[in-house]
């Protein structure tokens, strides 16, 4: 009976109280391209149309497991939207963001800087 009881307990508790995600919020600030096929550098892409294609930023959900590899200080895919596929980097100096995307047979890659919330 007390283990029926120690269960229910634990369950209730665990139930009771949701999880907590953290928001990242990410702005980037530069970006360049690449020839998929050759590798070959392409270009950057100018302010204009990061700002266009990020002038609201991008705003994610982390769940607990995501945000521990935050203090690995290891890049990690923390996300695929539809602009691209985001990977995250923690650091002492704060959050860096990387976001890839191919269009055309060119690789995308947007760099910058990501703020967290809970």
């Amino acid at each position: 009976m007390n283990k029926i009881l120690a269960t229910a307990f634990l369950l209730a508790i665990t139930t009771c109280y949701p999880v907590h995600a953290a928001k990242v919020n990410c702005d980037f600030d530069s970006g360049e391209t690449y020839n998929q096929s050759t590798g070959a550098w392409e270009g950057i892409r100018d302010w204009e149309s990061i700002f266009d294609m990020f002038s609201d930023g991008i705003e994610l959900t982390l769940e607990s497991s995501l945000i521990t590899k935050l203090d690995s200080n290891e890049i990690f895919e923390a996300a695929i939207v539809d602009k691209g596929t985001i990977y995250l980097q923690g650091s002492e100096s704060g959050i860096t963001v990387r976001m890839t995307s191919l269009e055309n047979n060119l690789l995308n890659i947007y760099d910058g800087y990501c703020s967290v919330g809970f």
